[in-house]
């Protein structure tokens, strides 16, 4: 078991010990140069099957849309075999989904996010 209390006597002659080897620090003064502003995207997950919304035939008839399953039983979702949703909140979005889905990419959210660096 844990005692109660903890002493610390020794704590800041340890820190000392640690800390007697670093280098000081000089105060950096700005310069003018050109300074530059850098987004590092790290291995985005484009989905170029994504289909946010797929036609269906009803009653061999009418043809109306409705959104891609974005919550299927597959390892993707969001396309075209992922089969229409059971209803909206399981649609694929126009920007993505937050399901099992990657993002879209012909004129959606990875082109948007590229004209906007």
């Amino acid at each position: 078991m844990c005692p109660k209390t903890i002493k610390h006597d020794h704590l800041n002659q340890y820190v000392k010990e640690v800390l007697k080897d670093k280098p000081v620090r000089n105060n950096i003064n700005p310069t003018k140069k050109s300074t530059y502003t850098i987004l590092q995207l790290s291995d985005p997950h484009v989905d170029l099957e994504y289909k946010e919304v797929i036609s269906l035939k009803l009653n061999n008839q009418t043809n109306y849309d409705k959104g891609t399953d974005a919550f299927c039983s597959s390892s993707y979702c969001c396309r075209e075999e992922s089969g229409a949703a059971p209803n909206k909140s399981h649609a694929a979005g126009h920007w993505g989904t937050i399901a099992q889905c990657d993002i879209p990419y012909v004129k959606i959210t990875l082109c948007v996010l590229l004209q906007c660096v």
